[in-house]
C-alpha cells in the first residue's frame, strides 16, 4: 500500500507494470476516473438497452472475457441501487443471455 492524496491505495499499477502488463497498469492508474473507464468500455452506464449494447460491443472487440459488476458506487441511494440491480437482472442479463462473443 502507498499513500496517494492522503488515501492508502494498493500498488495495483506498479504490480502490473512489474509483471509486464502495461495495459493493466494503465487501467489501474485510472480506476477512479469514471470518464476514462467509460470511454474505454471498461464501465457501462445508461439505460438497460445502452448497457447491454455496450457490454456486447466491448466483449466482441475483445476488451474482456469475464464481466464483474459493481452496481453500488459513489453516494448512490439504497433505492437507486435496488433499481439498478432490478434493471440489470430483468433487462440487461436477459438481453445478453446466450451471447457468446468468441
Amino acid at each position: 500500500m502507498r499513500e496517494v492524496d492522503g488515501v492508502m491505495r494498493p500498488q495495483l499499477a506498479e504490480n502490473a507494470a512489474r509483471r509486464g502488463e502495461h495495459d493493466s497498469a494503465e487501467i489501474a492508474r485510472h480506476l477512479t476516473d469514471v470518464d476514462y473507464l467509460v470511454d474505454r468500455n471498461l464501465a457501462f452506464v445508461g439505460s438497460p438497452t445502452t448497457v447491454a449494447r455496450n457490454i456486447r460491443r466491448a466483449a466482441e472487440e475483445g476488451v474482456f472475457n469475464t464481466l464483474l459488476c459493481e452496481l453500488n458506487f459513489g453516494a448512490m441511494s439504497d433505492e437507486d441501487l435496488k433499481r439498478s440491480i432490478r434493471l440489470f437482472g430483468t433487462e440487461v442479463i436477459p438481453a445478453l443471455r446466450g451471447f457468446e462473443p468468441f
